[in-house]
């Protein structure tokens, strides 16, 4: 065991690895991502032994800093003990210094795959992994979603960044490291950033990345980003739409703040990066483009904006980004209205209050801040401007730094990769608190031309500095422009106060962390802690020889001396003897380096779970949609306010399945009603109820997951990653704040039990709470009387056959009212309908008539029709507006000038309606809808578009009003017999 002690605090790292368990991982066969560099440490020691006067060998330890310690268990009998077998003692356990300077950083260059299992033809996407890579991004003003892609770099929107200073804060969790915008793509709308630190997103899993095909159209996708710059949400249950070049349509629900964010397959790959969307589709461009723009942006040396060197020692912090640091305000912000004596840029601010303090010390006090929304505070706290006024009496010197001495050579080793050397140049008269620090790399093997070279400086504070992209050089094999790199330089401009104890060299995808060797007077060992290490001591003997041998066991391994630990034949009795010092590697906790500030807390601790399998619905109601609960008893529980008085109607919804559902109690108090099936004879399976679980302080600062249905298809949801803050008798609250989910339940992943209910807010009512209140209200729960006996419903979207109610009275809800058309021929009627779809075309059809209604739709499923009572409809019919269903199995062929393709061809079932079989003038025997792309010489409004059988018969197809965010794509709708040929012709008019 590791135990450390650093700042008064004592970490516990276990460093004892089971056989058995890594049998276990490696026979799952699942891909995974390589490991962050792991911090390992050299120890050594020699074994001592002696054999007593009864031929019992007994054995010590001695450490390299002198201490002698014996386990409990160490002897043994050389008569009796087995031959060619080892027999370990009893663990060994000592405090060991730790020298900064010596730890090592190993690194597991496997390739990070998402891959099906071989022969399977199927996988399983790894959501943590998902969840790891994906990023908040903040700038100056505006929020958004990127993902990592390797080596500290995140891709995200364009317009994320657009107009900003190129300096932004990644978030994830409580994390929040700085990060530079090397990179845009206007074109594909794609921005490359790059970690101030790399180091501290070494454990962010590298995503891989693949170009969709038209196979793709129809296959589930996830989408995870933060919407609304909220929580870290999966967004399932789309499909891919459409494919065509180098863009996606997908039906996943997004938006403001998933831009940026990764598409991914349902093995785990990113297929594409959102750049537009809503509630019901959502357009990215493909993995194809990504790649392409990526390696364009590589291509041409994408290179780190300039970033002020003097900054005071109390500004830096492991992850922090100081961009902008002097008399007047950063570019591209707008400090107009302040007046100040200085000015300091930050991105990642962990701690406002904190950077507050940093400032005080460094000698400013912060009189306001500039170039966000918001009031005098951020109101973000993770990137800002603020202007400064001194508190102390003299203002810093800008001046650029004239040289110093004469550089002095620091360090200088040789490496697998070539030499490096590092110098330092003594502050110069007018900079007296500036060193100047200088490395310089000759690579043994020349690196390739436009390859991504950097250094990054780290010091004894854990602050980590990155070379600007404006002090590196480089030097070719020869002169020409595409020669291969052979020697790199970096320089910084730091405090003086700093002090390095290692460069970390990134080279493309390889890295290499090298610890300065410099004046131990300097950096005294065990400065930044010390270590409890435990080992067990081996011992065998030969059968042949006699022999013994001893060595030092530890994680599994044994360790042995360069003379095998070979004691010999012959073992002086009384007398100890060494052996040769024994050397071994061992993990060290991640506390010891700048990334402990900055662990990871796994977001998605246990199994993921099929949302569908659990025991949310969507829920739509005349005052609005929101998410219920299934409590069992063919029962459910809603948010009062969806359900009031005037209009105690909804619909549960998942996947294809909608039921009518009625009012049956509530409880104002808690803002809950409970809702039952209308068909009281209805036999259908709803699945397993909700388990009620247990809520404690414990929660406190966990993660939990709250499952949301947003409107529209019910085959779609949200997992939101929350963390709760506070606990009260009633409720729990979480952050982030502000997504307004109605009755969405907050679920314990790991067994799938209730947590808790929404109110719409951030408090949530507890488990305790909620199933208090559904006991309650289940012992008095009372059906309502119907008045359903208005025109029955019809068609393919329709839920039930009958309306839910209908009479002269309109039903009441949130105040709002239908188009009323008071007469004193006749009086107006009202019935309340539900469909399967949201938004479906309605129509009221009257004997070889139909006409479209007077709707309040105001519930996406539910919805009032309002008729005349002197002219009762015989039917209403219900019926997608749209198709339901990416694909079709219909065979087309196009005939169309140079540059019009058929992109697409989808099958729109609908049901036939008595009274309307006549009525084939109108849309609503659309059976297919198609679309074509042009990008040829003519505009859409000069092209006659007709469609025909294989008969020659001629079909008029209905253009179709709906707006794509390509415009060079139209739709049409035709009415076409199921299986036939058919061709689609298009000519200039």
């Amino acid at each position: 065991m590791y135990l450390l002690r650093r700042r008064g605090r004592q970490f516990l790292v276990s460093i004892l690895a089971l056989a058995g368990v890594a049998c276990l991982i490696a026979g799952i066969g699942l891909a995974q991502d390589p490991e962050p560099p792991e911090p390992r440490y050299d120890f050594s020691g020699q074994i001592v032994t002696r054999l007593n006067e009864n031929g019992v060998l007994e054995f010590c330890l001695r450490t390299d800093d002198g201490q002698t310690i014996c386990p409990r268990a160490r002897y043994l009998n050389i008569e009796r003990a087995p031959r060619d077998a080892s027999v370990a003692s009893s663990e060994v356990s000592w405090t060991a210094p730790i020298d900064v300077g010596a730890i090592q950083y190993v690194a597991d260059n496997a390739s990070p795959t998402a891959t099906p299992d071989e022969g399977s033809g199927s996988c399983a996407p790894d959501f943590e992994r998902m969840l790891e890579a994906t990023w908040k991004v903040e700038t100056s003003g505006t929020f958004g979603t990127a993902f990592h892609v390797g080596n500290g770099r995140f891709v995200t929107a364009y317009h994320v960044i657009e107009r900003r200073p190129p300096f932004v804060s990644l978030i994830h969790g409580q994390r929040t490291i700085g990060a530079a915008v090397i990179g845009v793509d206007p074109d594909f709308d794609l921005a490359l950033l790059e970690v101030d630190s790399p180091g501290l997103v070494q454990d962010a899993p590298a995503l891989r990345m693949r170009a969709p095909t038209a196979d793709d159209v129809g296959e589930p996708i996830y989408l995870i980003g933060y919407p609304g710059g909220e929580a870290l949400t999966i967004s399932g249950g789309g499909v891919v739409s459409q494919v065509w070049d180098d863009n996606i349509q997908t039906s996943a629900v997004v938006r403001g703040g998933n831009s940026g964010g990764p598409v991914f397959d349902a093995c785990g790959a990113v297929i594409g990066v959102l750049w537009a969307g809503g509630s019901s589709w959502s357009y990215t461009y493909s993995g194809g483009a990504l790649m392409r723009s990526l390696q364009r942006l590589n291509d041409s040396w994408p290179r780190w904006p300039l970033t002020p060197s003097a900054v005071p020692p109390a500004l830096r912090a492991a992850g922090r980004l100081v961009w902008h640091y002097g008399p007047d305000p950063p570019q591209d912000v707008d400090c107009s209205e302040l007046d100040a004596d200085w000015w300091i840029a930050v991105s990642a601010i962990a701690d406002e209050s904190e950077l507050r303090s940093d400032l005080e010390r460094a000698g400013w006090r912060q009189i306001g801040v500039c170039g966000a929304s918001g009031p005098d505070d951020f109101d973000n706290g993770f990137t800002y401007v603020a202007a400064l006024e001194s508190i102390t009496a003299e203002i810093p010197s800008v001046e650029d730094c004239t040289d110093g001495g004469t550089p002095r050579v620091l360090h200088q080793s040789s490496r697998s990769f070539g030499s490096l050397r590092v110098t330092l140049r003594d502050p110069a008269p007018e900079c007296p608190e500036v060193n100047e620090y200088s490395l310089r790399v000759d690579f043994a093997t020349p690196q390739t031309p436009g390859v991504d070279l950097g250094a990054t400086l780290i010091g004894a504070d854990g602050s980590q500095l990155v070379g600007a992209w404006s002090r590196k050089s480089y030097s070719g094999t020869t002169l020409a422009a595409d020669s291969p790199v052979a020697t790199f330089w970096q320089d910084w401009s730091v405090h003086a106060g700093f002090m390095p104890i290692a460069i970390r060299l990134a080279a493309g995808g390889e890295r290499w962390f090298v610890p300065l060797e410099l004046d131990q007077e300097r950096i005294a060992p065990g400065e930044f802690g010390s270590a409890e290490v435990s080992v067990a001591i081996a011992a065998r003997i030969d059968s042949e020889s006699g022999a013994v041998r001893v060595c030092l066991l530890d994680e599994g391994v044994i360790h042995c001396g360069p003379d095998g630990g070979w004691l010999g034949p012959a073992v002086d009795s009384g007398r100890w003897r060494e052996t040769a010092p024994i050397s071994w590697s061992a993990s060290l906790p991640s506390e010891l380096t700048a990334i402990a500030a900055h662990a990871p807390r796994s977001a998605l601790t246990c199994q993921y779970q099929d949302p569908h399998q659990l025991y949310a619905w969507q829920f739509n109601s005349l005052a609005g949609t929101a998410t219920a609960v299934h409590v069992g008893n063919r029962q459910f529980l809603v948010n009062l306010a969806r359900v009031p008085d005037g209009a105690p109607w909804g619909v549960v919804s998942r996947g294809e399945l909608s039921l009518p559902v009625v009012r049956v109690a509530s409880d104002p108090r808690n803002d809950l009603a409970l809702v039952e099936l209308f068909d009281a004879e209805q036999q259908i399976e709803l699945g397993a109820p909700a388990r009620f679980g247990l809520t404690s302080d414990a929660l406190i600062d966990s993660y939990v997951h709250m499952l949301t249905y947003p409107a529209g298809n019910a085959g779609r949801y949200l997992i939101s990653v929350l963390s709760v803050t506070d606990m009260s008798e009633r409720v729990l609250r979480v952050e982030p704040t502000g997504n307004g989910r109605h009755g969405s339940p907050l679920i314990d992943l790991c067994d799938g039990s209730l947590l808790g209910v929404s109110l719409g807010g951030d408090d949530l009512l507890r488990a305790e709470t909620v199933r208090a209140s559904w006991t309650e209200m289940r012992e008095r729960a009372e059906r309502p009387r119907s008045q359903n006996d208005g025109p029955p419903a019809h068609g393919t979207a329709s839920a039930y056959s009958r309306p839910l109610y209908d009479g002269p009275i309109q039903p009441q809800f949130s105040g709002r009212i239908c188009n009323v058309r008071p007469s004193e021929r006749y009086h107006g009627r009202y019935a309340v309908y539900v469909s399967s779809v949201d938004n479906p075309d309605v129509w009221r059809v009257y004997e070889r008539d139909g006409a479209r209604p007077d709707t309040c739709d105001f519930g996406d499923k539910i919805f009032i029709v309002e008729y005349r009572d002197d002219r009762t409809p015989e039917a209403i019919c219900i019926e997608p507006r749209r198709p339901t269903s990416p694909e079709s199995t219909a065979e087309w062929e196009l005939d169309a000038p140079e540059g019009v393709e058929l992109l697409q061809v989808t099958g729109f079932v609908r049901d036939d309606c008595p009274g309307l079989s006549t009525l084939e003038q109108t849309r609503w025997f659309s059976t297919h809808y198609f679309k074509l792309r042009n990008t040829g010489e003519h505009e859409f409004e000069s092209f006659t578009v007709r469609v025909l059988t294989d008969e020659g018969k001629r079909l008029v197809p209905r253009r179709d009003i709906y707006s794509f965010a390509d415009s060079d794509v139209w739709a049409w709708r035709v009415r076409v017999t199921e299986g036939a040929p058919v061709k689609v012709v298009v000519t200039v008019r």
